[in-house]
């Protein structure tokens, strides 16, 4: 999560280092209707959702009707800017 998100519920972190070389695993529980600002990552970032529902999407700005539903199970990969 970005370091201006807004409160959230809990996040959880693996093996690795944010920032660094090699796969970092992390998970991250939110409150319902939670929004996480527009951002990017220098890696990879892999994303599956365990349960309800996250809504996804790809720019420099937050747009909340523009989202693509990933639901649980869903998988979607956020390529490195």
């Amino acid at each position: 999560m970005p370091r201006d998100a807004p409160a959230r519920g809990e996040d959880r972190r693996g093996p690795g280092r944010p920032g660094g070389n090699g796969f970092v695993h992390g998970a991250s529980q939110v409150p319902a209707n939670y929004k996480i600002p527009a951002h990017s990552h220098p890696t990879d970032e892999h994303v599956t959702v365990l349960s309800g529902t996250l809504y996804m999407g790809m720019g420099d700005t937050l747009d909340p009707e523009g989202g693509t539903a990933l639901t649980v199970g869903g998988f979607a990969l956020m390529p490195a800017r």
